[in-house]
């Protein structure tokens, strides 16, 4: 019973990673006058093309709060992702705020130059809480 049912969970697990994986090809584009949610995923998105080293230690880390994320901001009625948004859009700030001291304090700075649109976006998701 415990060996088939390991099996299924491993099996989950792949299909939810794969799952995973599409969904997040499909974040919007970083847009001027998005709302905090479309924010967020930009903010995402950038987080990804800069620390791609990194984004396995995200993806272990949040993999839940990504989830919630991803599912609310690919609605497209934005307002109606309510409060599930509101707190990834929070843990994801944490994790942005980490990883943007990381690369101004480590070997990452040679990926400044992309920094600063994603301390603008990060900077403008802050002021608007």
């Amino acid at each position: 019973m415990r060996g088939s049912a390991a099996i299924l969970l491993a099996m989950l697990l792949v299909v939810w990673s794969a799952t995973f994986s599409a969904a997040k090809e499909r974040l919007p584009p970083v847009q001027e006058n998005g709302t905090r949610q479309l924010e967020c995923a930009a903010l995402y998105r950038l987080l990804v093309e800069i620390y791609p080293a990194n984004w396995q230690t995200i993806r272990r880390e949040s993999m839940n709060d990504r989830y919630v994320l991803l599912r609310s901001v690919g609605r497209r009625n934005l307002q109606r992702a309510g409060k599930a948004a509101t707190d990834a859009d929070r843990l994801m700030k944490a994790r942005i705020t980490q990883y943007i001291q990381l690369a101004e304090n480590n070997e990452v700075r040679r990926l400044t130059d992309r920094l600063p649109a994603c301390k603008e976006l990060y900077d403008r998701a802050l002021h608007e809480d």
